[in-house]
């Protein structure tokens, strides 16, 4: 049952660890600090958020066995400055986030939380404008 399930699906359990070991990241130099609040955000993540992680930038919410895990993660981080008020996107297509530069790990936190927790369709056009005033 469960052995055969975790073979067939990979573990229910998200491991930070093995999805960081096949992380590519792009974008200009300068925006390390992003990527690392990136790590620890998900590090203190739930099991409810990071399956939630996984379906927002891959559509599907368990990575793979370690031996079969053949895709790559890549981050993009943009390089616009004021990205406060903007969410990431992801292409699950790709297995691409494209994050902003945010000020602190805190923003990173709260936009990131909001747009796994609420963008459960793949059109995300319409929802920066949805973010509520206050959460900006």
């Amino acid at each position: 049952g469960a052995e055969l399930e975790r073979l067939a699906a990979g573990s229910a359990a998200v491991d930070v660890e093995l999805l960081r070991q096949h992380t590519v990241c792009r974008g200009e130099d300068g925006h390390q600090h992003v990527v690392d609040a990136l790590w620890r955000v998900l590090g203190s993540m739930s099991q409810e958020d990071l399956a939630a992680f996984l379906r927002f930038v891959w559509g599907r919410s368990r990575l793979p066995q370690p031996s079969e895990f053949t895709e790559t993660f890549k981050i993009h981080i943009s390089s616009s400055l004021a990205q406060d008020n903007k969410l990431p996107k992801a292409d699950t297509c790709f297995f691409t986030l494209n994050l902003p530069a945010y000020s602190s790990e805190e923003v990173l936190r709260a936009r990131l939380l909001y747009a796994i927790r609420h963008c459960t369709d793949m059109d995300a056009d319409l929802l920066e404008a949805a973010i509520p005033h206050a959460a900006r």
